[in-house]
């Protein structure tokens, strides 16, 4: 598979947000209610997503032959909105772009990162060395916080 991770551009802003809207529409099977998905599929609007893909603190993009299968981030040693396109999960696309995001929280001087996860992806991140800490439950839905020390190796 050829695919590279690079900072979301501008102009790829609309893709990004239908990527997630597709994923969110699923949350209900997940036990999430309307109300909550809705919250989420506002959080994740263009207009939301433009005004915090900042040069300090950007949006990275996993891109195929230009096309976008993935996308998160990194706020200080917090791992954010990981979405990896319908139809090309399993294919370590997700594992690829979380040792990127661990990278940079490294970079950063940080020997742990953090991460809030769907329920049905637990299993996924506990693979990858993360340890459940907590549950949350907000008006954006139940969230499960999970961390992972870091060492001083690089991943990517």
């Amino acid at each position: 598979m050829n695919f590279k991770i690079q900072p979301l551009g501008n102009t790829q802003i609309r893709e990004v947000s239908d990527l997630i809207k597709e994923n969110l529409r699923m949350f209900e099977k997940y036990g999430y209610s309307i109300g909550e998905i809705n919250n989420l599929l506002d959080y994740y609007s263009k207009q939301n997503i433009s005004l915090n893909n900042r040069e300090s603190n950007p949006f990275y993009i996993i891109i195929n032959n230009e096309e976008i299968w993935g996308i998160g981030r990194v706020n200080d040693k917090k791992i954010e909105s990981t979405y990896i396109k319908i139809g090309h999960q399993r294919q370590g696309l997700g594992t690829a772009l979380l040792s990127f995001l661990e990278e940079i929280i490294r970079e950063n001087g940080h020997k742990q990162a953090e991460l809030l996860s769907v329920l049905q992806a637990v299993g996924f991140y506990k693979k990858l060395g993360y340890r459940k800490m907590g549950e949350i439950r907000d008006d954006m839905g139940y969230a499960i916080r999970m961390i992972k020390k870091l060492g001083g190796e690089k991943n990517v």
